[in-house]
Order: structure tokens, then C-alpha cells, then sequence
């Protein structure tokens, strides 16, 4: 649901999919002794049709070049919910963010077996881990806030108020950083939050909509900044602001670089090599195409490293391979592609439905 100006007017009308999630993903009984894990592997989010509570978990197993679909059914015995948003991982659990269903299924990262379920949180985006012991969520729900979580008693224990549609955030020089994506509307800040004393302590000013963040090999913060679309009643487009590519001391919370990626192009994910010195950037919904952006380099590429129609990707922090994330409708099944760091294909796997991004437990 990372653009839902265009995705949600088309998901509405698959609410037929209700039992996608059931069919595809009942238990053979010969699958009843196999331990399914986070460890080792390659974790994916299917988001499922909007409003159809058909989400589902794929893992992808590098050792046997394998991908199991519909884990979360198969371990637990019921569906996972609606619009699986993220994964966040801490104390050898496995945080599944259900942003239609308002609620985190909590999870054995050895065994995907249930834990626990947190509820009555409203639209839940993406998780951020401080420790063992401590995380952070960011919620669209009630004007935009970040959540407390006690990761050993799957609690929330504090709320902290921050901009609108918070989406991504990374923990860099003992603070947290949220990015203010604007949810339905608009917005264009950072805030920086205390992780001691979870108090908002400065809020930076950055490009329209920031949706991304990652910390490079200097330590430095870069925000990707979707720019922000106007549309009128049919959809067209009214006005927009271009994305950019910006970088923050994140010791002084200091803008100290700031480029425009395109003023009709609106990229919604940003990753860093195993390297820590390139930068990948693209994805979402109907935007095309992956680029690089040297941590050094004062131009943008002009041609795409991949050219596809990603709504999602992730680099794979270990081998340093792209996973790429197809989700060409919402009525079937999506695709999970491999690439080199360089670009080059290496093979493709059928996941669920709506995939839209990978994860990597620790």
C-alpha cells in the first residue's frame, strides 16, 4: 500500500480475492515436520489485495535455491491479515506490520511459529530496532506518530507524536530518524527523536514526501523524497514536485547535500550497497526502473542499472544481490527477481500476490 492514490482505486474492485490467501496456501500433509526460518533466508512481504485479507509471507532459501509460499498459514493454521506492509526483526522475533488490519502478528524467527498479536494500533508502517529489547513503529493512524514496542512483552509503551504518514526510519548517531511521507496529502520533514528520552528533539526540513532513509559508509544520512502528486477527481495529475536525493549530518541534523532525480519521476525506495558507498534508487507502483548514485557523485545516471516495473526492492546486506519485486496486478501472484550488484538477472521465483519488499533477519 506504498502508493495508494493509484493502488487502492485499483484493488477495491478485487474483493473476490478474500480466499486467495486459503487456497494457495493450505497445509499438504507433507509438509507437517518442516521447520520453516527467517534465519539464513530471504523474507517476503505480500501485501495481498487491498481490503481482501489475503497478505501472505513467502521465505526464499538461498542454500536450496528455494522459495516456500503462504509460510505464515502453514506454520500457525490461519490467514495473516490484510496489506502486509513490513517486517521488522528483534529478540529473535519476527514483527509482520499488517497495515489494513491494524495489528502486528509477532513471530519465532526459528520457527515463524505465533507469539503474540499486537492490535488496536492504527495503520502501522515500517519497524525500527533500537536493541534486544527495544523498537520503534511508525503509524499513519491519529495525525502521524511512532510507537514504543517492549520487544520481551510484545507491549507498546509509549507514543510520540511526529509529522504526517511517517514511513521509513533508521537509528544513526543515537537518534531516530522518521521520515514524514505526507500520507494522503503532503509533508516534507524529518523527525529526530531522543532514543533515550523518545522525545522529538529537532525536525529537519527536507524535499516533498520523504519515504526512504539509509546510513552510508561515512555514517552519513540519506533521505529519498518522493515529491508530491496532485490529482483531481479522475485522476489526473494536477501538479507535482520532483524527488530528490538528500544527505544530513546526522551529528548536527545539517542538510548538507540536496539533488533533483526528475520532476515527473517518484521513486519510493532507497538502498545502500554492502559497500556503504552506492546508492539504489526507484519502485513503486507504475514507476520504472532501478538507478545508482555514487555516495560521492554530484550527477544522477541517466539510464537505469534495471529497467522494469518494481513496486519493490531490497539489497540483500550479506551477498549484496538486488531482490526485485514484480506486482504487475493484484490478481495473481507476484515475482521475486535476483540480480547481481551490477544489474545482471539471475533467476526469478513465484511469490504472493502484491510483493513489495524483502527482508533480512540478523
Amino acid at each position: 500500500m506504498k502508493n495508494q492514490t493509484f493502488a487502492q482505486r485499483l484493488l477495491l474492485s478485487f474483493g473476490v480475492l478474500a480466499a486467495f490467501s486459503f487456497a494457495s496456501c493450505q497445509k499438504d500433509s507433507s509438509e507437517s515436520s518442516v521447520t520453516y526460518t527467517f534465519t539464513n533466508t530471504v523474507a517476503i512481504a505480500n501485501e495481498g489485495a487491498y481490503g481482501s485479507s489475503n497478505a501472505t509471507l513467502s521465505l526464499y532459501y538461498p542454500a536450496g535455491d528455494s522459495v516456500a509460499n503462504g509460510v505464515f498459514y502453514r506454520v500457525n493454521n490461519r490467514l495473516l491479515g490484510d496489506v502486509f506492509q513490513s517486517i521488522g526483526f528483534a529478540g529473535g522475533k519476527a514483527f509482520l506490520i499488517l497495515n489494513g488490519s491494524n495489528k502486528i502478528e509477532v513471530v519465532k524467527t526459528a520457527s515463524c511459529e505465533e507469539v503474540a498479536t499486537i492490535e488496536n494500533i492504527s495503520s502501522p508502517r515500517y519497524m525500527a530496532t533500537l536493541n534486544a529489547s527495544k523498537a520503534y513503529v511508525s503509524l499513519w493512524g491519529d495525525g502521524g506518530h511512532v510507537d514504543v514496542i517492549d520487544v520481551a512483552t510484545n507491549s507498546i509503551t509509549n507514543t510520540i507524536k511526529v509529522g504526517t504518514g511517517p514511513e521509513k526510519m533508521v537509528i544513526a548517531s543515537n537518534k531516530l530518524f522518521v521520515a514524514n511521507s505526507g500520507g494522503w496529502g503532503t509533508d516534507n520533514t524529518i523527525s529526530v527523536v531522543n532514543t533515550l528520552t523518545d522525545a522529538v528533539d529537532a525536525t529537519i526540513t527536507v524535499g516533498d514526501n520523504p519515504k526512504d532513509l539509509v546510513v552510508d559508509k561515512n555514517g552519513k544520512l540519506w533521505v529519498l523524497c518522493a515529491g508530491n502528486i496532485v490529482y483531481d477527481a479522475s485522476y489526473s495529475v494536477v501538479s507535482e514536485t520532483p524527488s530528490k536525493l538528500e544527505r544530513i549530518d546526522p551529528s548536527t541534523n545539517a542538510v548538507e547535500f540536496s539533488i533533483d532525480l526528475g520532476a515527473t519521476y517518484h521513486p519510493a525506495h532507497l538502498a545502500v550497497n554492502t559497500s556503504g558507498d552506492v546508492l539504489y534508487y526507484g519502485g513503486d507502483y507504475t514507476i520504472a526502473g532501478i538507478f545508482t548514485f555514487s555516495i560521492d557523485a554530484t550527477t544522477t545516471m541517466s539510464t537505469p542499472l534495471i529497467n522494469d516495473y518494481f513496486y519493490g526492492f531490497s539489497v540483500n546486506p550479506s551477498s549484496g544481490e538486488i531482490i526485485g519485486l514484480l506486482a504487475p496486478t493484484f490478481t495473481q501472484q507476484g515475482t521475486m527477481n535476483r540480480y547481481t550488484s551490477a544489474g545482471t538477472f539471475i533467476k526469478s521465483y513465484t511469490v504472493g500476490i502484491g510483493p513489495n519488499s524483502a527482508y533480512f533477519s540478523n
